[in-house]
């Protein structure tokens, strides 16, 4: 794997990824914090929260990494 700053991994060759295990996985992380979810700006508390999807709307994803030291 080689690491592209703007777009995440890049794989060697193509495969496929299993989709499922991916979601469940982003559900774990979400459960234990591992990341924030905001929608508009707002941080969703909930993954069972209705969204209506509009124009222009943005969505980010913060992945959290603990302080060195602390």
């Amino acid at each position: 794997m080689r690491c592209s700053p703007l777009n995440g991994y890049k794989l060697k060759k193509s495969h496929r990824i299993d989709w499922e295990v991916q979601a469940d996985k982003a559900i774990e992380a979400f459960d234990r914090n591992g990341f924030i979810l905001l929608i508009n700006d707002e941080q969703a508390e909930d993954l069972d929260a209705e969204v209506v999807i509009r124009p222009n709307m943005s969505v980010t994803f913060l992945k959290l990494m603990p302080l060195v030291g602390g």
